[in-house]
């Protein structure tokens, strides 16, 4: 008895270990030996067009699948999908395969390879393979649906950080039969890369990762022509996708997919929402046009009004005051310091105050007026009013041109006729001795005065005002600073003229602007790229020359500056009301730019993949969108943002220390503010 039972604990132990042995392919989170060579299954059955880079790919793979690393096995003879799949092979690599190329057996057992955390790495037109199997086309991501002629392309590099990516820079020209699909599939799988060519419009990935059904995918559209194989860059995108699949390396492929993405809706009900802040303990502070300041405690979720402040609106004439901005003092959690920019409620100006905040209610008591901007209450509009902190303690503030837009055909208002001051623009944005239509750069000091930080547009007290840093603005609503690199940013909403006319000008734009220094960005003389206005007497009714934007003077009677201000510099992102032929993704409708924040990422929140993006987002059109930028500040690619998300009227947005993003939402309607909100996104 003892004799058959130890024959029978070896038998036990023998095949357990065997069985282990075999089970081999790893989970997406399991660790691994990084020592062992890895198996590669690389498949090249074709059951359509065959590709003639097949035979020399499979004769350069072992150059750099290097025989340290990997064992590599080719084949076109799909029977070796069977059950041993899993013993056999740590990835699968489909290079150029077409066509139904597996029977439903092998189907099958290919799919629960991936279930037992198997890898595979699709090759250009892997993904015009399998067309009637469903399980498939989620695998690869998205279905071929045709190219144009072989030609050189621009891959434009979104995650850099990526092993199989990281080495190809921000742009990487390269040669190759560019594929359109049968869907966008951003938001499904992670985009890796994106590519200028094919017919998919201004957002088409090339490349891209996902987790799938237990295991991993990776697929590239590049690798039609024989000399990609030769290529040292697409030779390290292979192999280290290969060690993404295999787990080699590290690589996150969960960033890009939207379902990940969870909103949390904080507050409602807000009576015209302004701006939103976040204190480093959690708790959320926004403020309403009508005075209110209120505050979300982050330990219970509570909504609560901590003060009120008195304000003039004139909402009953049309007009745009009230409580226009705030910011935490970015000490706040020792200071108490609330920063607050708001309509006087009885003399004709905003002034921007310092409050403490005192035991968890607004101290009226402690306001400190820092700054007043004169305005004008004869007429509407523009007042701008946001308030931000660059990482040397120093407030940004914007200011609107507080000039009446409506009887200027939707160009630009320069009415020099005799009691028409609140028509000309130039009185304002274009005069360097005012303070409007401006964004402003003021160090606030603790005793409540401010001093002119080093930098600003005017150190000649003579040329301009000390406190403007940007001027040219007609109303910059909401803007924002990179931390990491004090540029400022702000979304400028432009003026309604709905198409060209020569004896005015341009047509409307709105903006997205980036001021990596001082500097004037022209209104209202010129919009846009440096589209010039048409100077315009009101009274004749007739048009003489273009401004030049490059030498612009300003000869209104109504200015009290210098003639001669600094040239014009064009806008980082422009689009008018009908569809954009620079920015193509601009489709049309509504135009309300704002500029949100930038995000860098500091280990944790929103993903490494988000580094260096600007999130902007429309009022007018509900949308958020995701400007990413390279490492010289410049636009790499701009695509959607949680496009199934509703966002009714997003006017203020602000990431956390944590790198949580929070949304301030205005509501339906301009004074309805149905469906009003603070919403979270972790």
């Amino acid at each position: 008895m003892k004799f058959k039972a130890l024959l029978l604990f070896l038998f036990s132990t023998f095949f357990f270990i065997s069985c282990a042995e075999k089970i081999r392919s790893f989970k997406p989170d399991e660790k691994i030996k990084k020592n062992d060579p890895k198996n590669i299954l690389v498949f090249s059955k074709t059951a359509g067009y065959r590709h003639g880079a097949i035979e020399s790919a499979i004769e350069a793979f072992p150059s750099f699948f290097t025989p340290e690393e990997w064992s590599l096995t080719f084949t076109e003879d799909s029977s070796i999908f069977n059950k041993d799949l899993s013993v056999n092979f740590d990835a699968v690599i489909f290079l150029l395969t077409t066509g139904d190329v597996l029977n439903g057996l092998e189907e099958e057992y290919f799919k629960d390879y991936i279930n037992n955390g198997g890898g595979y790495l699709g090759v250009h037109s892997a993904s015009d393979t399998e067309y009637d199997w469903d399980w498939y086309g989620g695998l690869v991501g998205a279905y071929f649906a045709g190219h144009e002629e072989i030609k050189e392309g621009t891959i434009a590099v979104l995650d850099q950080f990526h092993p199989a990516t990281r080495h190809l820079g921000e742009r990487w020209k390269k040669i190759d039969e560019w594929y359109d699909y049968d869907h966008n599939p951003r938001g499904e799988v992670h985009v890796l890369a994106i590519v200028d060519q094919g017919k998919m419009g201004p957002d088409h990935p090339i490349t891209w990762c996902h987790n799938y059904d237990g295991g991993r995918s990776f697929y590239t559209g590049m690798g039609h022509t024989e000399d990609s194989y030769l290529n040292p860059k697409f030779q390290e995108l292979l192999v280290n996708a290969s060690k993404w699949l295999t787990g080699l390396e590290d690589g996150d492929c969960e960033g890009g997919l939207w379902r990940n993405y969870k909103r949390e809706i904080l507050a409602k009900d807000i009576e015209g929402a302004t701006e939103i802040d976040v204190s480093d303990s959690g708790d959320v502070y926004f403020v309403e046009r009508f005075g209110k300041v209120k505050m979300i405690n982050s330990e219970n979720g509570l909504v609560k009004e901590i003060g009120e402040i008195d304000v003039f609106t004139g909402i009953d004439n049309g007009l745009e005051y009230g409580l226009l901005g705030m910011a935490l003092d970015p000490d706040f959690e020792s200071t108490g310091h609330m920063y607050i920019y708001y309509s006087h409620p009885t003399e004709s100006h905003q002034t921007l105050s310092r409050f403490a905040v005192v035991d968890g209610k607004l101290n009226l008591d402690s306001e400190i007026s820092i700054l007043k901007v004169e305005s004008q209450r004869e007429t509407c509009c523009h007042a701008g009013g946001s308030i931000e902190f660059d990482n040397d303690g120093n407030i940004f503030l914007s200011t609107g041109d507080d000039t009446n837009p409506f009887a200027s055909s939707g160009f630009n208002p320069i009415d020099e006729t005799d009691g028409r001051k609140p028509w000309d623009a130039r009185r304002s944005s274009g005069n360097t001795n005012d303070l409007r239509g401006k964004i402003l750069r003021i160090k606030p000091l603790p005793d409540g005065s401010y001093e002119i930080p080093e930098g600003n547009l005017f150190g000649d007290l003579r040329m301009g005002r000390p406190e403007i840093y940007v001027m040219g603005n007609r109303n910059p609503y909401r803007i924002s600073i990179d931390q990491k690199n004090n540029w400022l940013y702000w979304g400028e909403i432009g003026p309604d003229a709905g198409e060209d006319i020569d004896e005015r000008g341009p047509m409307g734009y709105d903006e997205i602007n980036q001021a990596r220094k001082p500097g004037n960005y022209g209104w209202p003389f010129c919009i846009a790229d440096n589209k010039p206005y048409r100077d315009y007497d009101f009274e004749t009714k007739i048009s003489s020359g273009y401004f030049d934007c490059q030498s612009l003077k300003n000869n209104s009677i109504n200015n009290t500056g210098p003639i001669d201000i600094p040239p014009a510099k064009k806008a980082f992102i422009w689009y008018p009301y009908s569809q954009s032929e620079e920015f193509p993704l601009f489709s049309g409708g509504g135009r309300s730019a704002m500029a949100g924040p930038i995000y860098h990422y500091l280990g944790s929140g929103f993903p490494q993949y988000y580094e260096n993006v600007l999130f902007i987002y429309e009022w007018s059109r509900f949308w958020i969108r995701e400007v990413s930028l390279d490492s010289k500040g410049e636009i790499l690619h701009i695509n959607e943002f949680l496009p199934e998300e509703e966002f009714l009227h997003p006017v203020d947005m602000v990431f956390d220390k944590d790198g949580n993003l929070y949304i301030l939402e205005y509501g339906e309607s301009w004074y309805g503010y149905e469906n009003s909100r603070v919403s979270k996104i972790t």
